[in-house]
């Protein structure tokens, strides 16, 4: 567990097979400076045991910083089954995560099922001027970043990030973001919409995902709002090339210089397919 408010990173680091790598509990406020260094993880699966890694589990009511870290996987292995899976962030109920000027980074890595992102309801995770590449979840669902609760992008990229599009499997190449999600806290229940802000020149390039090359939006969530944001070299397998956009309450405003160029979809909707949509207009 790291309980001291601030860490530095002064040299690059390897993580293997560990449950957790660092742990953030409820209620503390940290902040990792990786002055540039990387962190390099595994989690080979050895012997199937089913062990879920992940590298920062940011507990209820937690912040989590991070600034100018590299992470590279080099392995993440399940045994193929729907409980198996490997985190990069697990953010929980209430927390806070702030990715700034950072790269995550899975070109020397074998997914069968792992997350670069997984915001619960209720918890707020901004990344800026930070770069996602070479993400491949080749057992299908959902996509590289879960959001159940509130997704702030500002001038990042997501590059060559795909959840095989060909498997038949729901998913999308970069982001799955859910509508309205039950939860439970001290014994009661609750319902949280999620919403989505994107903007300052972020990128979505080379992205492939069943249900949208990019970004799936499902029913019943709050709000997005997407502008100065481009897509490019996109494919969806069924439908919606760059992105797939449900019924929200407040819909999907796509407006201020938005650039969607050489996305296919097999089905319909090369650039975008939905309804309950605002394009050209905030």
């Amino acid at each position: 567990p790291l309980t001291e408010s601030t860490y530095e990173l002064t040299a690059d680091r390897t993580i293997n097979n560990k449950y957790y790598g660092y742990v953030i509990p409820s209620g503390k406020n940290v902040t990792i400076n990786g002055n540039g260094h990387t962190i390099y993880i595994t989690d080979d699966d050895a012997g199937g045991n089913n062990t879920d890694m992940t590298l920062f589990k940011v507990s209820s009511s937690a912040t989590l910083t991070l600034n100018n870290v590299n992470i590279v996987v080099r392995k993440l292995v399940g045994d193929g089954t729907y409980g198996d899976y490997a985190n990069i962030i697990n953010a929980d109920l209430y927390s806070v995560v702030n990715v700034n000027n950072c790269t995550i980074d899975g070109s020397e890595n074998e997914i069968t099922r792992g997350y670069l992102a997984r915001i619960a309801p209720t918890a707020t995770f901004t990344a800026t001027s930070t770069i996602f590449r070479n993400w491949v979840m080749d057992y299908g669902y959902d996509a590289p970043i879960i959001n159940k609760g509130l997704l702030t992008l500002k001038g990042c990229t997501f590059d060559n990030e795909n959840s095989d599009y060909a498997s038949g499997s729901s998913s999308a190449g970069a982001i799955y973001q859910y509508g309205t999600t039950t939860y439970e806290d001290g014994g009661n229940s609750y319902s949280y919409k999620a919403r989505m802000y994107i903007s300052e020149s972020t990128k979505f390039l080379g992205c492939r995902g069943y249900d949208a090359g990019a970004i799936f939006i499902a029913d019943g969530g709050l709000e997005n709002y997407i502008t100065d944001t481009t897509f490019s070299d996109c494919v969806s397998g069924t439908d919606g090339g760059a992105l797939t956009v449900g019924v929200t309450d407040n819909g999907t405003h796509i407006y201020g210089n938005v650039t969607i160029e050489d996305c296919i979809a097999l089905v319909d909707g090369g650039a975008i397919y939905g309804s309950n949509m605002w394009i050209g207009r905030q």
